[in-house]
């Protein structure tokens, strides 16, 4: 997806960006289990104001980047994948489980991408609606430096 943001209509600045959102959905193991995979990238001129560049957790359902907090890592250009496997812990499915790692790393103007933070962790999903497919989502996810939390989402993070 490309996108302009112009001061013709009330933007601070004239830049353009570009994203991009990749996933891909596997059976895995015993049947309903699934291997989950997804690649991020967002990227922006350099000229964007700080708070419009790429950060952690700053896509569409600011899920991308558990095990960091909210705008941890950010620069004109992010680049950002993660895998999880699911799987359930009834027979009626009503209670699931999450194992998950991730990646990310976001580039400096001067000095190009910088070093690959991961993270991981693991989860339970609570089913609200089989019909629809709503899940609560209870994550626990470790990162580099002694960073680790709590994360919420109402239905699957991807």
């Amino acid at each position: 997806m490309a996108r302009a943001n112009l001061q013709a209509l009330a933007s601070d600045a004239s830049y353009g960006g570009v994203q991009f959102d990749a996933r891909r959905y596997l059976p895995a193991g015993r049947p309903g289990n699934v291997l989950a995979l997804w690649l991020y990238g967002d990227f922006v001129a350099s000229s964007a104001p700080y708070l419009d560049l790429p950060a952690t957790g700053w896509d569409t359902h600011s899920v991308t980047g558990r095990g960091y907090i909210q705008g941890r890592f950010r620069g004109p250009g992010l680049l950002y994948g993660e895998a999880e496997y699911r799987f359930n812990l009834t027979r009626s499915r009503v209670l699931g489980g999450v194992v998950f790692a991730n990646a990310q790393t976001a580039r400096a103007p001067a000095t190009g991408f910088q070093q690959v933070a991961p993270a991981g962790g693991a989860g339970l999903r609570l089913c609200l609606s089989k019909k629809v497919g709503t899940f609560l989502a209870l994550d626990y996810a470790w990162g580099v430096q002694g960073s680790r939390g709590v994360f919420f989402n109402l239905g699957d993070v991807f």
